[in-house]
């Protein structure tokens, strides 16, 4: 599979409580389609248009800042 990116050697958490690994996250059409650990030997397989090495970085993959500085909200509630 062509992905549109893949972010290499970075550090991934992945925000349930486990370690942190170092790691591939590959992405096609705005969507996480594999999460590879440095021990998986397809990592280095995965084949983007873009490609970004990321060492010594940290990426979150599916965080989602829901914060937001809009004052629909009042609006809406009063």
């Amino acid at each position: 599979m062509m992905h549109d990116v893949v972010i290499n050697d970075v550090t991934i958490v992945d925000g349930k409580g486990a370690a942190p690994t170092r790691g591939h996250v590959a992405v096609k059409d705005g969507i996480i389609t594999a999460i590879t650990t440095e021990a998986a030997p397809a990592a280095h397989d995965m084949q983007a248009r873009t490609v970004i090495s990321c060492a010594g970085k940290v990426l979150c993959p599916g965080f989602i800042d829901v914060r937001t500085h809009s004052d629909l909200s009042l609006l809406d509630e009063g």
